[in-house]
Formats: structure tokens, C-alpha cells, sequence
């Protein structure tokens, strides 16, 4: 297992957290937000029945179950890092529904993304543990789902991914079928409404039932430590930012390098946000050395932007009337404080 480091970058990872159930069943839900949703089956876009059918499934699953939702593809068109969590595990049940009910599909599908984020969402569940996709086509961000699900599930966790293919081709099926399989799942196949309804109320019996207990053979060795691969980094040992970095809002007279430290003086919030143009995946650490003068209101700090409504922030901000500063602190989801 590799440890992601990042240096001077400005990505962090979002996990959510709800009030869970401690050692009750917990179920992921990942929806296709794709274009391709829009699709219709019969005289109905094929994410209206999987909003109609899966809102029914949800209130259907007991209430002791830890339930949250993700969605890829449905903020951005051709963003293969378009996936996120709508409601954090452990939501209730009419959180998720609205959530569920806000998507409107748009853009790719990043299914390997989208099952090792689901993975990491789920890595300090306690319990049994089940991810059930619910998707209309296969990858199309040049990854592996197939490997990306046997991955998860070699680590030991008492893990299942599930998937309903919602009026698929058979090359489609082949795929999501195998992410089943090496998932340690199973596959449901729905053409159109009523298979739909069918195929999500067998899922809902495999998800609350208890899973086979997870053994571990006394002799294995110890995992391997985990190893560091830095993926970017950046001391600015040259006169200009370069081709990894953009500036939004450009203000010249206040932005520039000097001795291995990128200089910014902001006349205002909008002005000289400075970005990293890299994307980056999975779980990965941020190291930044950052200073700021202490004067009331100056501050520097780290952004991880996902759009207007889904984003974290950190930071040192000097107060009034003193030498001091403080850390600062923002994370905001599908728009609402968290």
C-alpha cells in the first residue's frame, strides 16, 4: 500500500461523516450521474426511475442500517475526477432522499474512482460493509473498475461491492458483472422500471443480511508499512510559477518569486487565487510551508476547490489589536457547512 505526499499543492481529501450506527450494517449507494442517464426507457429518463426507485429502496432498508450516497459525473462535462460524496454515511434517511433528488446528470463515468473513493469512505466502518452501484454504462475514464474492486476487497475488510446495470449493452454487462465479481458482490441486470424495482430489493436482502465472518490465518505476516510516493512538488527555484500552476485574477504588481517562496500580497479575496493544475486521486497527504503577516485580516491559506458548493479550507489569519494569529478552518458541502 502506497501513501500518497503532495508538497506545496493544493488538494485535500473530503470525507464525510454522519451519525452511524456503531456495527450495524452500513450501505454506500453510488449512482451514475452520467450524461448518458438521461437516456430514456420507455416514456421515463432512466435517473427519474432510478431517483423513483431507489428513494423507495431507502425507505424500505431498516433503520438501524448506515446509509450514505455518492454521485459521479453530474457537476461537470469530461471531468474524470467528478465524483462526490452527497451524503456523508450515516445520513438520515430524508437527507439522502433530497440529495438523491438534487442530481442532474451531465458528464463521464469514472467508475475505478468512484469504487476506490467509496473504499476509503468506508475504511473505519465497523461491521459489515456493502457498496451498491447503480450504473447505465462502464467506465469511460480509461480506468479498471475490475482491478480497482479486487484491490479493495484483498485488504481483508468485510467489504462487498454490489451492482445493478440499468439497461445496459452486453460489452457493458461484461464489465460491471466482473467489478461484481472481483468486488465479492453480486451483479442484477434491469431494463427498465419494474426490474429495476426487483433487482434493488434483492440488493436490499444481501446488504442487511450478515456476512460470513472474515478470517485471518494466524500466520500471516504483518502488512508491509506503508510507502511514500511523492506525486507533485515544487520549491519555486526559478523566476516564474511554470506551466503546473495557474493564477486566476492575475495582479502582477503584488504576486512574484523570490529566494524559493512564492510572495502574495491579496488586495482582495478574489484576486491572485494561485491553483495547482495537476489532478489528483484517491487518499493522499499536503504539506505547504505558509507564513503570513500579523496584521488584522491578512491570511494565507490552503483551497481545495470542487465547485461554488463543495469545498475545504484551511489557514492562518492574523486578529485584531495584536501580534497573534489563528488557524482557520471551512468545509463546505453541496453547499451547507459541515
Amino acid at each position: 500500500m502506497k501513501k500518497h505526499i503532495l508538497v506545496a499543492s493544493m488538494m485535500l481529501g473530503l470525507l464525510g461523516s454522519g451519525s452511524a450506527h456503531a456495527n450495524a450494517p452500513t450501505v454506500l449507494f453510488v449512482l451514475d450521474g452520467s450524461g448518458s442517464m438521461w437516456a430514456k426507457v420507455g416514456d421515463q429518463p432512466k435517473i427519474d426511475i432510478a431517483k423513483t426507485v431507489m428513494t423507495d429502496t431507502l425507505r424500505k432498508l431498516p433503520p438501524d442500517v448506515n446509509v450514505g450516497l455518492m454521485v459521479y459525473g453530474h457537476n461537470r462535462k469530461d471531468d474524470c475526477n467528478d465524483i462526490a460524496m452527497l451524503a456523508p454515511i450515516g445520513s438520515d434517511r430524508a437527507t439522502i432522499v433530497q440529495a438523491l433528488h438534487n442530481v442532474s446528470p451531465k458528464g463521464k463515468t469514472p467508475l475505478t474512482g468512484a469504487i476506490q473513493l467509496a473504499a476509503l469512505q468506508l475504511r473505519q466502518t465497523e461491521g459489515s460493509a456493502s457498496v451498491v452501484v447503480v450504473s447505465d454504462g462502464k467506465e469511460t475514464c480509461e480506468g479498471d473498475p475490475c482491478k480497482a474492486a479486487q484491490a479493495v476487497t484483498k485488504t481483508g475488510a468485510d467489504l462487498r461491492i454490489h451492482v445493478v446495470g440499468f439497461d445496459v449493452t452486453p460489452d457493458e454487462t461484461q464489465q460491471l458483472n466482473c467489478i461484481a465479481k472481483e468486488g465479492k458482490g453480486k451483479y442484477f441486470a434491469a431494463a427498465n422500471a419494474e426490474q429495476l424495482t426487483v433487482a434493488l430489493a434483492e440488493v436490499q436482502k444481501e446488504v442487511v443480511a450478515p456476512s460470513p465472518p472474515v478470517t485471518v490465518a494466524q500466520t500471516s505476516p504483518p502488512p508491509p508499512k506503508p510507502t511514500a510516493e511523492v506525486l507533485f512538488e515544487d520549491h519555486f527555484d526559478r523566476d516564474d510559477l511554470g506551466e503546473s500552476w495557474e493564477v486566476l485574477n492575475l495582479d502582477s504588481n503584488r504576486l512574484t518569486l523570490s529566494d524559493g517562496k512564492l510572495l502574495i500580497v491579496g488586495s482582495n479575496k478574489t484576486s491572485n487565487l494561485v491553483l495547482v493544475q495537476q489532478p489528483f486521486s484517491g487518499n493522499f497527504v499536503v504539506t505547504v510551508k505558509m507564513d503570513t503577516q500579523t496584521a488584522e485580516n491578512n491570511s494565507a491559506g490552503l483551497l481545495y476547490w470542487i465547485d461554488e458548493k463543495n469545498l475545504l479550507t484551511f489557514g492562518l489569519q492574523g486578529y485584531c489589536c495584536s501580534d497573534g494569529r489563528r488557524p482557520t478552518f471551512t468545509k463546505v458541502i453541496n453547499g451547507q457547512g459541515n
